[in-house]
């Protein structure tokens, strides 16, 4: 339990006595208990319980990175937080063991997990030969529940979206049959495709486009979509850590949208921006999204994905450094 570690802040906080909760048989209806430990559920929960880690970390040694408050280094020893989850990184397992007995000696109650098989949903092969292999079955379980295909065994694709032709409003056609929760089913697939999947990038931010108002053949291009996880259900990233290399691949579709059947629609106008960032010679950030300005030109349009990338790419040089 990692909020209870954390003080409150002020230190008049009551609460009701829950039910089951025998005081020798006293009548506990006129009685409180008085907070000394932060509660899950309490509003300023998070926050107080961050307080708190932050500043045992620091009375350990740890820096705060100025770029991503969310990472602390010492020495070579690297720390990740998310919430309550944390991954260690060092270049022994002595200067790991060290930072695990300073946080211990900091009075802060940690579960060690050893090697890392498991983080935030994401499974983590690693194998003999220095790759990793980052997969996550069980949320693509999820989303064909979610879609309720689960139980279509036969029906796969072998790539995460039709060819042609390329979505657009189609607002003479008939709407979604809300068979499945199709905001539901995409915010399944963003968070998929943000962790393990650049494959499904593209495809997925099309679908995302029409969410407030899905059509049948939007739903379909989901369904697509889920059809093709369900087929690479085992499928994910490989990172083979190489060279100490820093690249960014970005790209730009003009006006790929273009509908001359509906001029009225500024949107159809927009470009579409592709970026790939790697370090070491693994993918370690992507986005393909619309615009959101029209470019007027092909090379504007390329200008506008560069600059889109770089926004990602200047925080990054800086925390590596």
């Amino acid at each position: 339990m990692a909020y209870t570690q954390a003080d409150v802040e002020h230190n008049q906080i009551f609460m009701q006595i829950p039910k089951g909760f025998d005081l020798d048989g006293a009548d506990t209806k006129d009685l409180m208990l008085k907070l000394k430990k932060i509660l899950y559920g309490q509003k300023q929960a998070g926050r107080v319980w961050s307080k708190h880690l932050v500043r045992k970390l620091k009375s350990i040694g740890f820096k705060q990175s100025v770029i991503d408050e969310c990472v602390f280094y010492r020495g070579q020893c690297i720390c990740v937080l998310y919430t309550n989850d944390s991954i260690f990184a060092g270049p022994t397992d002595e200067a790991l063991d060290q930072v695990i007995a300073d946080m211990k000696a900091a009075e802060l109650n940690l579960t060690v997990e050893e090697d890392i098989s498991d983080f935030l949903g994401v499974n983590i092969d690693c194998r003999a030969d220095g790759t990793m292999h980052l997969t996550k079955p069980h949320l693509i379980d999820s989303i064909l529940v979610c879609m309720s295909l689960q139980e279509d065994m036969g029906k796969v694709k072998n790539i995460p979206a039709a060819a042609s032709p390329i979505l657009k409003a189609q607002k003479d056609s008939l709407p979604h049959d809300g068979k499945f929760d199709y905001r539901k089913g995409i915010g399944k697939m963003l968070y998929l495709e943000k962790s393990t999947r650049p494959d499904i990038t593209y495809a997925v931010h099309q679908c995302t486009w029409y969410a407030s108002d899905p059509k049948v053949e939007h739903a379909q291009a989901v369904r697509w979509i889920a059809w093709y996880l369900k087929g690479t259900r085992d499928k994910g990233l490989i990172l083979h850590p190489s060279e100490h290399s820093f690249e960014c691949f970005a790209n730009a579709e003009f006006a790929g949208n273009w509908d001359p059947q509906d001029t009225s629609n500024p949107d159809t106008a927009r470009s579409r921006s592709g970026f790939i960032i790697k370090y070491a010679g693994c993918p370690v950030l992507w986005a393909s999204k619309m615009q959101t300005e029209i470019a007027l030109s092909k090379t504007e349009a390329e200008y506008i994905a560069l600059s889109t990338a770089l926004r990602e790419v200047i925080p990054m040089m800086e925390l590596i450094e």
